[in-house]
């Protein structure tokens, strides 16, 4: 079963609920009452993604599994967590085609690495080293959701 993913961001220090009903393609998504205040959020690329649900109990087991996963790394895992939830929806299919207007690339999996496409790109895993490798040279800067969350 899938389930349209409802979260709050954060903006301007207020918790705004966004929930969309999607097509199937990232960039075409139908928004139901949008808040104009994440219109640009929406713009950039910031989209909910649709993820598996356990119907037994109500938990997503992609994410249980992917947050575990995170926490095995040696970085501060709640922060890292907050920060990939935001970027993907700790989803490894996600991609932001938005950013490539931006960088020429656009940024894939839960991580959102920004950079050419790779293999392995949507493999929890392989994202997740990459996505290590990149905060032991720079830590959190370069994800937009660090500065959007104030961990920044």
């Amino acid at each position: 079963m899938l389930i349209l993913a409802v979260f709050p961001l954060i903006v301007a220090d207020d918790f705004v609920p966004v929930s969309y009903q999607a097509n199937f393609v990232y960039s075409e998504f139908v928004k139901s009452e949008e808040p104009p205040v994440l219109a640009s959020l929406i713009e950039d690329g910031y989209i909910a993604q649709l993820i598996p649900e356990n119907t037994a109990t109500g938990q997503n087991i992609a994410s249980e599994s992917i947050k575990a996963l995170i926490r095995s790394y040696p970085w501060d895992a709640d922060i890292m967590i907050r920060i990939f939830t935001c970027e993907s929806n700790l989803n490894p299919d996600a991609v932001n085609y938005k950013d490539a207007e931006i960088t020429g690339f656009p940024s894939w999996g839960i991580a959102q690495l920004n950079r050419p496409k790779f293999d392995g790109w949507n493999d929890p895993k392989t994202n997740l080293d990459e996505a290590f490798k990149l905060w032991e040279r720079r830590k959190i800067q370069p994800w937009t959701c660090a500065r959007i969350l104030k961990i920044i």
